[in-house]
């Protein structure tokens, strides 16, 4: 049993903090990705690990195929995302998966996880509402299971089919409406 973070490893992602995380508490975690960030947080979970003598629970697997990522997603109790900015696809394609999220509660990430439903959302930047976050997931296993299927059913929402017929009734609206002569995006209404 493991916990999963992907990603391209740059310093605005926070692994650095989903490491302090993990390392408090002991829990296996897998890192998917590479970037510049690499050597420096192998670096520092070898450092913490040798230093307080903690066990080593942190792997890091590089670049994996596309087909290994699902496989993981599908595996790990919960994807662990601790960006402060931006949607996230990762966190799409872990629920897609039937994996449930932890992940800062940032604009766009409260859009593609629904607290206590598809995953838990915490304090941006605290490795303790992390930490608490991954003790809840690990205690409430009948919780656990629940955000499992909820994110499945959310992740279909991000579904190239969902997608494509939202962006065809918007066209069919638009269009509707500039039959109408009250087209929304005419040069005059910006």
């Amino acid at each position: 049993e493991y916990y999963l973070a992907a990603g391209r490893l740059l310093h605005y992602k926070r692994f650095d903090l989903i490491i302090d995380a993990f390392l408090k508490l002991g829990l296996p975690l897998k890192i998917v990705g590479l970037g510049p960030e690499f050597d420096s947080l192998r670096k520092r979970a070898s450092l913490l690990t040798t230093n307080y003598s903690l066990p080593t629970t942190i792997q890091f697997l590089g670049y994996v195929s596309e087909e290994k990522l699902r496989e993981l997603y599908a595996g790990a109790k919960a994807f662990i995302m601790a960006n402060e900015e931006d949607f996230g696809l990762v966190t799409a394609e872990a629920q897609a998966c039937g994996t449930p999220v932890i992940a800062s509660n940032v604009y766009g990430l409260r859009d593609s996880v629904v607290h206590e439903r598809t995953g838990l959302l915490v304090q941006p930047n605290n490795v303790l509402s992390m930490a608490s976050a991954m003790e809840f997931m690990i205690t409430k296993t009948s919780d656990r299971k629940v955000f499992s299927r909820n994110a499945r059913l959310w992740a279909q929402n991000y579904s190239w089919d969902v997608a494509a017929s939202r962006l065809y009734q918007v066209i069919v609206s638009e269009l509707s409406e500039a039959k109408r002569g009250s087209f929304a995006f005419s040069p005059a209404s910006r």
